[in-house]
Formats: C-alpha cells, structure tokens, sequence
C-alpha cells in the first residue's frame, strides 16, 4: 500500500505554502501482504492548512481502522475550529481533542462488536495559516520538526518528541492513554515561517540518531526524504509530511 501527495496552496501575491506527504508500507506488512497502517489526512482552503498522520498499533487488529479514523477526525477538527484553538490554553485542546476522539472510536467500536481499546494509534497533527501561526499536538511516538528559513540543508530543531510508555519499547495510544495528561499541545501566536516535518516511528527511527543529533542524513525537503527513505528499504510503515510556510 502506498499514497503519495504533493499540493501547493497559493495566496494572492507571491506567497504560497508547500506540503508534500507520502505514506509506505514497510517490508514486514508487505511479506505478509498486510496493509500500511500508517494513515495521512489533509484539508486547505485559501487561508490555512491542516494536516495529521496516525500510526495504528500493528499488534492490535483494528490499529488500521483507528488510525482512519483518527486522522479524519483530527485534522477536521484542526482546520474547521482552527482560531479558537490556536487561542485556547493547552488543557481546553486537550479536552476538546479527548471529546471528539474518544466517544466516536467508542462508538465505533461498539458497531464493530470490539472493545475499545483495541483502536489503538498515535497522532501527529500541524495546522497553520497563511500568516504562519500553527498549533500542533502529539501523542505517542513519532516526532514533530522544524527547519527555520536559511538553516542548513539538513539542520533541524525539535518541537516535539516521541512519548516512551512505562513498559519498555511501548507508547502511548488512542483509547489507551490518560489524553489530559499525555497529549502534548504547541502553538505560536507569531508569525513562524520554514519548513515543519511530521514522522511516524517508522521515518523517525531511520532519520534522526544521536552521533547526529541537529542534522538529517538528507535534505529536510519531502522529495529528498522519500528518496532516502525508500533506499534504506524499512521494515516498518514509514510516512511523513512536511509543510513548507514561506
């Protein structure tokens, strides 16, 4: 399974904002003729952008279904309600994320005949508008990046990193996290300009490694990611998507 997205969002002038997606699945999935349970959903209009990606828990057999629905939801949410949370303190996004996630994943889990704990899967979600105030939230692994205009081709500085659960090699997920406590929220009321790049662990763990802590081993562009990451042939699904805010 494999989507791939480029789009430009152009504004009267000579500003425009870039985003550029793609979501893989990775080796183990693919052997198994198995699905890619990364999932990527996107929404724009002329005057902001929303874009979210979820890794649903392999081990659990609806992760695919959550993460669809997760992504959906989210970035919905953070398009259609975009200026009152950019403006809300960080708990009231969380209690506002927390009533839209959980009663519909109950819901559904409840059509299906499963418990819900069994839609399990991340979040990743950016949202900005064209003056470059974003508002961003983050549960479990994968990573949230920023590269500031002018910075080196590969330099990087982080915004959020991946959450590490209190069993060894776990995290938290939807339907199986406190969201109150474990959703991390970051915003800027300033305008922030530069490219923002959103990975699931799979991306993550080939990107970034602590003998280069700043710097990835290609270019911070969505095209030069997809590249590198397609040559190192991942075991795990591996998505990502950077947006560009001139």
């Amino acid at each position: 399974m494999m989507t791939k997205t480029m789009k430009t969002i152009k504004w009267r002038g000579d500003s425009n904002m870039e985003c550029y997606s793609f979501s893989k699945a990775g080796r183990f999935h693919l052997k198994n003729g198995e699905k890619n349970q990364d999932q990527i959903f996107g929404i724009r209009s002329s005057d902001r952008i929303a874009v979210c990606l979820s890794d649903g828990c392999s081990t659990s057999p609806r992760g695919l279904a959550a993460a669809q629905k997760v992504v959906t939801l989210t970035a919905k949410m953070f398009f259609n309600d975009f200026y009152d949370l950019l403006l809300d303190d960080s708990d009231t996004v969380r209690r506002k994320v927390s009533a839209v996630l959980q009663p519909t994943l109950r819901a559904f889990a409840a059509q299906q005949g499963v418990r819900p704990e069994t839609l399990a899967a991340t979040l990743l979600v950016f949202a900005a508008d064209r003056s470059g105030r974003y508002l961003c939230a983050h549960l479990g692994d994968g990573c949230v990046l920023m590269q500031p205009p002018d910075a080196e081709a590969s330099a990087f500085s982080i915004i959020s990193s991946p959450s590490h659960g209190i069993v060894p090699h776990s995290t938290y997920l939807t339907m199986n996290a406190d969201m109150m406590r474990h959703l991390k929220v970051y915003r800027s009321l300033r305008p922030s300009h530069g490219k923002f790049l959103l990975l699931t662990d799979g991306a993550d763990n080939l990107l970034r490694n602590s003998s280069q802590e700043s710097h990835l081993p290609c270019p911070f562009s969505g095209p030069a990611l997809e590249r590198y990451l397609d040559s190192q042939h991942p075991l795990d699904d591996y998505s990502a998507a950077v947006i560009m805010i001139p």
